[in-house]
């Protein structure tokens, strides 16, 4: 079981987005809308900033709004249980 925190959490998932979202624009340079690597890393820039600016609020008594972004992320063999919205 990992030890990381949420926010760090966040951000090693973030940092796997962009480094996927910047592999595919070398592979398919247009890509349609919706998958485009350009909103992709838009999308990154943005849950930095939410997370910079939620500042340290690690309780987790009841949903927050980085466990709602932790759940995206549910899936993943390093998701804590108690970071479930």
């Amino acid at each position: 079981m990992s030890t990381q925190t949420i926010t760090e959490f966040l951000e090693a998932r973030i940092a796997d987005d962009e480094m996927h979202a910047r592999m595919m624009a070398v592979i398919i340079p247009e890509e349609p809308a919706p998958f485009s690597s350009t909103r992709i890393l838009h999308e990154c820039a943005v849950k930095r900033a939410i997370i910079a600016n939620w500042g340290p609020h690690e309780a987790l008594d009841g949903p927050n709004l980085l466990a709602v972004m932790a759940a995206v992320y549910s899936t993943h063999p390093d998701y804590r249980g108690p970071w479930a919205a």
